[in-house]
């Protein structure tokens, strides 16, 4: 608290007086603000909200005689009730009553001020606006510090708990320390990162121990999978200690496809947390140097500082590490003005009881490391058999959760130890949907869109520039086949076998196989083609489950492919 009042030279006299204004402005470090007044110190005749006029304040002041503004200005205004004047005896003040945060009053100013004596005009007196010790600011006994990421952005909303060192090395703590003045205190780090206690002045040292445990996915996407699958295979290792415990998603001291698995869980919903990390942030003390830069689990970093002195001298400033988030990405808010790349689907116009495989392609221009997608699509029409395997290689039941219905999050990187330049070209098919139809389709084509409610729609370029996705016009489809050797399978969906129709310009040696959903091989058989249409019995689909599958049929180098439904 500050006072602000009176000084009386005589001690002794009384002073009557029947109107009181003042405006003082404090200069305020950190998040310091005023709360309010209070009136303890004051006669009874002091205390709101017996003032008649208050005409100099605004309609919805915050107190009867008083109105903060912003958290650094305070205007009062108090008129004597009735006809009675005020009177006081000796020194009289009022407390202006301040908030628990660290911060410290560099200076304190009266901007206005107004007396008005009993039976007199207003006066102005003379104002001294300078602290009693102008030579220093008003500040508690303080521990104090700043979390920033490893790029210096202050993390905000971070819980810091603050407690007496019961062995410190600096010096001997009071046995005192232990009794409830300086028991266990938290606080909380504002946008910019900063934090402070205002402690007992009796506990000399104190440990400071940050947590923060909100929005795993924050900052986390499918591109720092990218990053990781890079540092596990040695073509471009994290630079930074910070980047590896980041990625360290299970919190094993390691980083391993295992991290990588863990972190896609939990892009694609199918996990909410990551195992064994209790919290989606990690703080080590910007005091702290790793041996090893390249390897910082060879030893056991501190995640609090401790020898922490409330003269504040040496403030405790720690580094915010974001599992997940390899390359500094945490933020509120999608990069803004992000370049757009687009994706198309074939529009069907089908009927109750169809069944539609709808093939998803990239027909942007520039190659894509990866992406993520979320696809909602309705219910009411469609009921989702299966996704399939597209262009792209290690696309698998991992890639997708399907949960819950009407939803579909996906997200793929290259993940090819032999092949990991591989990329997304133009006019690749990510990945199928095969879709039975549940009624007739609206004239306004497929119910299928782009949803980031679902999951943040993004796609990266080779440089690791990040794209928006959009959905653009429907797509004519793709035809898989050559004009001098074609196939179609019948019937589809099936319930048993199925039969393979075969047109071929020439005869000669075939290949048949057929795949899962994913591109896992189930069966393949030679066979002999005659120039010409031939069906051709597969008994093999009898033996399949239920599901979605993918036949292919090669002959004299050309092939022919397609989708088989079971149900």
């Amino acid at each position: 608290m500050i006072q602000v009042g009176f000084d009386q030279i005589n001690t002794t006299s009384e002073f009557n007086f029947s109107r009181f204004v003042f405006e003082s402005r404090f200069e305020l470090t950190n998040n310091l603000a005023i709360t309010g007044i209070n009136f303890d110190d004051w006669l009874d005749m002091w205390s709101c909200p017996t003032p008649i006029d208050n005409s100099c304040l605004p309609a919805n002041s915050d107190g009867t005689c008083y109105d903060i503004v912003g958290s650094n200005v305070i205007k009062f205004c108090f008129s004597a009730l009735g006809s009675q004047p005020i009177t006081i005896t000796g020194d009289s003040y009022i407390n202006i009553e301040f908030n628990n945060a660290p911060g410290c009053i560099t200076r304190a100013a009266v901007t206005y001020l107004e007396v008005t004596p009993y039976g007199e005009v207003a006066c102005i007196p003379v104002i001294d606006n300078t602290l009693k010790n102008p030579s220093s600011s008003v500040c508690p006994p303080q521990v104090k510090g700043k979390i920033t990421t490893e790029t210096s952005m202050g993390v905000e909303e971070v819980t810091i708990n603050l407690t007496t060192d019961q062995n410190p090395v600096l010096c001997t703590q009071p046995s005192f320390c232990n009794s409830t003045p300086c028991s266990a205190k938290t606080d909380m780090t504002d946008d910019r990162g900063d934090y402070g206690f205002c402690t007992c002045i009796a506990c000399n040292y104190f440990i400071v121990t940050p947590v923060k445990n909100d929005n795993p996915l924050n900052g986390v996407t499918t591109y720092d999978l990218v990053l990781i699958s890079k540092h596990v295979l040695a073509i471009e290792p994290l630079d930074s200690p910070f980047k590896i415990i980041a990625a360290d998603a299970n919190k094993l001291g390691s980083v391993t496809t295992q991290d990588i698995v863990e972190i896609r869980k939990l892009i694609l919903g199918i996990t909410t947390e990551f195992p064994n990390n209790n919290t989606s942030w990690r703080f080590v003390p910007k005091s702290f140097v790793f041996p090893n830069a390249q390897n910082p689990f060879q030893t056991t970093f501190p995640e609090a500082e401790k020898d922490i002195s409330a003269n504040g001298v040496k403030p405790a400033n720690f580094t915010g590490i974001k599992i997940g988030d390899v390359n500094n990405t945490v933020v509120s808010h999608r990069p803004a003005n992000r370049p757009l790349i687009q994706l198309s689907w074939p529009s069907y116009l089908a009927k109750s009881g169809d069944v539609v495989t709808i093939p998803i392609v990239y027909t942007g221009s520039e190659p894509l490391e990866a992406f993520q997608l979320g696809v909602r699509y309705d219910p009411t029409y469609l009921q989702l058999l299966s996704p399939s395997q597209g262009d792209l290689p290690f696309f698998d039941a991992g890639s997708f959760n399907l949960t819950p219905e009407g939803e579909i999050r996906t997200l793929w990187l290259p993940m090819d130890i032999d092949n990991p330049d591989l990329h997304i070209q133009s006019g690749a098919v990510l990945f199928y949907l095969t879709f039975k139809v549940l009624a007739n389709l609206p004239e306004s084509g497929l119910p299928l869109i782009l949803d980031d409610a679902v999951l943040s729609n993004a796609a990266w370029k080779l440089d690791g520039t990040e794209c928006a996705v959009e959905a653009v016009s429907s797509l004519s489809i793709r035809n898989e086949q050559s004009v001098q050797f074609q196939a179609s399978i019948r019937p589809n969906p099936t319930s048993s076998e199925a039969i393979l129709s075969v047109q071929a310009s020439k005869a000669g040696k075939g290949r048949i196989a057929l795949f899962d959903a994913f591109g896992r091989r189930l069966s393949m058989r030679d066979i002999m083609l005659t120039e010409g249409q031939q069906d051709i019995q597969l008994q093999e689909v009898a033996q399949l489950p239920l599901g979605v599958y993918l036949w292919k049929i090669y002959s004299n180098g050309v092939k022919a492919q397609g989708h088989l439904v079971k149900q």
